[in-house]
């Protein structure tokens, strides 16, 4: 929907069929099934508000990827990828504060976490998805990324033991069927 606002480009009826899929299996998968409603919170709320920041970032990396001049010369991408790091980084601290009371214990554990975390999700994540943005859209990447829920359930589900609730397993399944909708269109 962003999309369609910022870059005057509607995307195809099948990227918006997917999209309600998505969004209704994910209230699926997240609601209390007892009582077929959502509990919204703040955090909730939060979280929303990430959404909507994801989307705009994602429209906006699609139009500055999309540029001939920027294929053609890596040291825009570098740049690029530094320019997110440092903003995410910067912009990072005054909220954890605002929001949290951040707390170390430092150890040697905590350093390889932190260090795997920033290499892999935070630096390798971000250069890949700066140089390959250009090769899909911001409405199907963002169906693909909206499927960390569904993983991130399924590897509590496998490994950690939890259990979904039939509604749930229902809201996974037509985030799944969603995500190939997209593909498809």
């Amino acid at each position: 929907m962003l999309q369609s606002v910022l870059e005057k480009r509607v995307p195809p009826l099948g990227v918006w069929i997917a999209s309600l899929m998505v969004f209704g299996g994910l209230y699926l998968l997240t609601m209390n099934s007892a009582e077929f409603v959502s509990d919204f919170n703040f955090g909730d709320f939060l979280t929303l508000l990430c959404g909507l920041c994801y989307a705009f970032y994602l429209v906006e990396l699609d139009k500055l990827t999309s540029q001939e001049s920027f294929s053609h010369e890596p040291s825009r991408l570098m740049k690029l990828v530094l320019l997110q790091l440092l903003f995410c980084g910067l912009m990072s601290v005054p909220f954890s504060f605002l929001l949290e009371t951040p707390r170390f214990d430092w150890s040697w554990r905590l350093v390889v976490v932190i260090l795997y975390l920033a290499l892999f999700a935070s630096v390798v994540t971000t250069i890949l998805q700066t140089r390959y943005q250009k090769d899909t859209t911001p409405s199907r990447a963002a169906i693909i990324f909206i499927m960390e829920a569904v993983v991130s359930t399924l590897l509590a589900v496998f490994f950690l033991g939890e259990s979904l609730s039939t509604i749930a397993w229902i809201g996974a399944g037509l985030m799944i069927a969603g995500l190939v909708v997209s593909e498809k269109s």
